[in-house]
């Protein structure tokens, strides 16, 4: 595939799979010598072959590789990437949009691009599109938010994605292309649909459909679909507000909260704080992933992130109380110059090693190597 006719540049794609590794590592040995692109798609299903990857990448890094070669590797997000890629990899990451607010922006944008006039095309039926999309979008989004709580959120998640959504979608536009004559049934119906069809045929375990057909009876009913014009937030009911028919829906969104209380999952703040807590210990264990080699490096030398945050920790606080020890003695006089100590630390319940000694001076405590 030639990407430009007056400069052509060769892009050879491939796509990872079992027994392919061979011929990609001779075609990054090619491309790099010719000034050729390579395209290597899925590499997260082979983490096995991180570290030849890397060390394959790292031989090619060299002042005869031709300057127009690039290699492109695409991947979900995975916890065996390597390092040293990352590190010198240009980043670009396509994300689905997190949290209500946001999803629901994107759906309004999709809505208001719509030719056949958004809300408009259903002529009589307005209010009832509009309160039905509304259900559906906190449907879906609440549906998809509960993943971030665990077995708690889902038994078995499902992986419900935004295909879902848009078949949902498809099935109230039918709906509302004509005159409603018994509303009930119509609402019965796209219930129906959407709860044991669309998304409920996702779903392995009857705890889990107990859960969602609790959230859609919440949100798309009889009473929001006729009776409602607009509703002030019931997080009890699992949604922000649904709002007039001739609103502005920027200016509607605009009020809506960014961050998801707990309570509008059907959860309660000690819930919502040990999510938090867990979203805060991943998201340093990435951190220390992506810099393990710096980390080990500077620290105490073990191999784990607790092991290496619990030394660093010793060592910042011998240097504070050396500190406010010389002070003390200044202030009495009794000081008289720097007597060095030395710690030796191993891992918890371990042997020591001399690789983690710290050295304790007047001023602060650096690691000895020695």
């Amino acid at each position: 595939m030639s990407l430009n006719s007056t400069n052509p540049v060769k892009l050879n794609p491939f796509t990872v799979s079992k027994g392919i590794e061979k011929k990609v590592e001779e075609q990054i040995t090619k491309c790099a010598q010719v000034g050729d692109w390579l395209l290597v798609q899925n590499i997260h299903l082979m983490p096995e072959w991180m570290p030849e990857l890397e060390s394959l990448i790292q031989s090619v890094q060299k002042p005869n590789t031709h300057k127009k070669f690039r290699v492109f590797f695409t991947c979900i997000q995975m916890d065996d990437c390597s390092s040293h890629l990352l590190r010198k990899s240009i980043k670009v990451a396509l994300q689905q949009p997190t949290g209500i607010k946001k999803r629901i922006e994107r759906q309004i944008n999709d809505i208001e691009k719509d030719k056949d006039g958004g809300f408009k095309r259903s002529n009589t039926n307005g209010n009832f599109h509009k309160n039905m999309f509304f259900g559906l979008a906190y449907f879906y989004s609440i549906l998809d938010g509960r993943k971030e709580y665990g077995t708690l959120g889902w038994n078995v998640f499902s992986g419900f994605d935004s295909s879902d959504f848009e078949i949902s979608m498809l099935q109230l536009y039918e709906v509302i292309k004509k005159e409603i004559s018994d509303p009930e049934a119509t609402v019965n119906m796209l219930k129906y649909q959407i709860g044991q069809l669309n998304f409920g045929g996702k779903i392995h375990r009857k705890e889990d459909m107990r859960k969602l057909m609790a959230h859609l009876e919440d949100l798309i009913n009889l009473e929001y679909a006729l009776f409602i014009k607009e509703a002030d937030a019931d997080e009890d009911r699992s949604h922000f507000g649904f709002p007039p028919e001739n609103c502005e829906m920027h200016h509607f969104l605009a009020r809506m909260p960014v961050t998801n209380p707990a309570r509008i999952f059907g959860f309660n703040r000690t819930i919502e704080r040990a999510v938090n807590q867990k979203k805060s210990a991943g998201l340093c264990q990435r951190i220390y992933h992506l810099n393990k080699s710096k980390i080990y490096s500077q620290s105490l030398g073990f191999a784990n992130l607790e092991a290496d945050l619990e030394g660093t920790s010793i060592k910042i606080s011998l240097a504070k109380s050396t500190a406010h020890a010389k002070s003390y003695l200044m202030n009495t006089g009794k000081y008289q110059g720097p007597v060095p100590m030395k710690m030796i630390l191993g891992p918890p319940g371990g042997r020591k090693s001399p690789d983690a000694m710290i050295k304790v001076t007047d001023s602060a405590a650096s690691i000895d190597p020695s």
